[in-house]
Formats: C-alpha cells, structure tokens, sequence
C-alpha cells in the first residue's frame, strides 16, 4: 500500500510538533504545518489536530523575546495554526513523559510515533516537503479568513494605494557560527532607491527586531509590531504582500510557502550542506516558481541598482 492510499484510510492526521527539540523555532513549526497541510490533501482533505509536546524549554532565537515562557510559547504556536491553517483547538499539550503511543494508539501521526520516541526526527528541514510535493502537490497556504480581513483593515489604514512590500532584516544577538545578520545601511539604500522609483508602494518590516524602528525615518516604511500585529498577523501579511524581501530566517519561511513573489538572501556559508540538497539546480526549492528567488549570497555582495531592477520588476508584473 502506498503512502497516498494508506493516508486515504484516516479520519483524522495528529501533527506531533516536539517543542523540546526544536526549540519552537517559528521556521520549523511552520515547515511542520506545511507538510501537514500536504498530507491532509493527500488523505483527502482530512482534518488535522495538533499535538505540542514538550519539557523544560529554553527561549530560542528563532522565538520573540517576548515569549520565554511555555505557556506564552503554546499561545504563540497555537496562534499560528490557527492564522496558517484555520485549525481552532491546538491545546493537546502533551508532556515529554506521557507514553505517546499509549495517547495516539490507533491515530495516523506525523511524524511517526518511533521517530518522535526516539528524538531522531528533524524538524529543520523541507526535504519532506519536497517529496511530498512530488507525491501528491504542495497545497500552499492560504490565511485564515478571520486573520486575514483583520491584517487587511491594517494595512488598508497604514499604507499608499501601491504595492505592499514585506521585509524581515534579522538582527540577533550571539548568532551562531556562519550565520550572518542583515546589513542595515544596504537595506536603507534599497529602500530608498525602490521608493525613488515606486513612491506609492509601502514596506511593511516584519519580527520583533528593535532595529526595525531605526527605517522610520524612511517615508514609506511602516514597522508590524508598531502597528499591533501580532506574530501571527504578520505571517498573514507577508502571504497577503505583493512582494516578500529579506533573510533566511523564520518569517521567510511562511513566504517559501506562499504564492507570493520573494527575494531571500542566505549566508553563503550557513547550512552550506543542507541548502545543497534542499534547492534545485536553478537555486530555488523544487515547489517554488519563477518569481520566487534565493540569494546565496550576502546582500551587500550584490550590485544594488541590479537587485533595485529585479525588485521593480516583479512589482510591476504583479
């Protein structure tokens, strides 16, 4: 029996999302949410639960500052699956000691009960996605209702009547080794140089950096968090925009997974293996498009006017 045909004999796929291993990083729930959202096509459109599994966390850098605590991290993660996947009732908190087994006998679950016992399963990857995608299509994700008519009122009251442009410049504290965060004076030419030639557009920057409020100076820039969106509002905005800019970070993440246009910039040097195996020939993912673009490059390293041109482009055509 193929995977397609064994899925088809399940009423119900419980996503296990251990918080213990990944650390709830934002990227990793989301690839999560992803994969569930391509085996609920596959098994016929069947409804999904969320289990978040977990013991003594430590707040992670892929995790707003303001959610260091469990109960603040269920809620942000929650939030998420709902604005992602309309999925209301995300409160199977499991703890890491109860026999899962035991708690999902008879349940298909993603992923298997063994990987998860065994802690061997990697979150941090979208290699499954792609196979799954080859299987059976990658159903890209579309915002909640609700969230969505709630962002759109927002940025209906805070933007020109251009394009909306969402941009994530990472700027983290003790980055890991090869790791690289963004280089704010380019970003602020970009910027300047985009609203030269499209005054109407506006950039919406996106995470909880507290240098995002150094581009307020800039005209047509307008800061989420400033504005009240939430973490989870803000993965709607950046599906809702016209275009998504910035680094590999979790917030791109949701735009990998979106129908929208994207330029992403990655290190170089950072998960130099992994990005190998996980992008195709071309340099983009397997289940991306022609607009949606990965820099392996720093952004500093790439001629500005070119990259000003490419951006322009995609709005246009748009």
């Amino acid at each position: 029996m193929d995977k397609s045909t064994y899925w088809r004999h399940h009423n119900v796929v419980s996503g296990v999302f251990d918080i213990s291993i990944s650390n709830g990083a934002i990227g990793q729930f989301i690839t999560f949410l992803q994969e569930l959202k391509c085996i609920s096509l596959m098994a016929g459109e069947v409804p999904l639960e969320i289990v978040l599994y977990f013991v003594n966390l430590q707040p992670s850098g892929g995790i707003p500052t303001s959610a260091d605590s469990n109960r603040e991290r269920v809620r942000m993660l929650a939030s998420i699956a709902r604005a992602l996947l309309s999925i209301e009732d995300v409160v199977n908190l499991v703890d890491v000691n109860v026999n899962l087994a035991e708690v999902l006998q008879g349940q298909l679950v993603w992923p298997s009960v063994n990987s998860l016992t065994n802690r061997s399963f990697n979150y941090d990857t979208t290699l499954r996605v792609a196979k799954l995608w080859e299987q059976g299509g990658v159903q890209r994700f579309c915002p909640d209702f609700d969230f969505a008519r709630r962002v759109s009122s927002v940025i209906e009251r805070h933007s020109k009547n251009g394009a909306i442009i969402s941009l994530h410049l990472k700027c983290i504290h003790g980055l890991a080794e090869g790791n690289s965060n963004a280089d704010l004076n380019t970003w602020r030419q970009i910027i300047s140089l985009v609203s030269t030639l499209r005054p109407s557009d506006t950039f919406f920057l996106v995470g909880d950096e507290e240098s995002n409020c150094s581009f307020l100076d800039l005209p047509n820039v307008v800061v989420a968090k400033s504005i009240g969106l939430s973490i989870a509002d803000q993965l709607v905005l950046i599906l809702k925009s016209s275009l998504f800019l910035g680094m590999m970070s979790g917030f791109s993440v949701v735009a990998i997974f979106g129908d929208a246009p994207y330029i992403i910039f990655k290190n170089p040097d950072h998960h130099r293996v992994e990005m190998d195996r996980e992008l195709s020939k071309d340099g983009g993912f397997p289940f991306s498009v022609a607009s949606q673009l990965i820099y392996r490059i720093l952004e500093a390293d790439l001629f500005l006017e070119e990259l000003v041109e490419k951006i322009v482009s995609i709005l246009s055509d748009n």
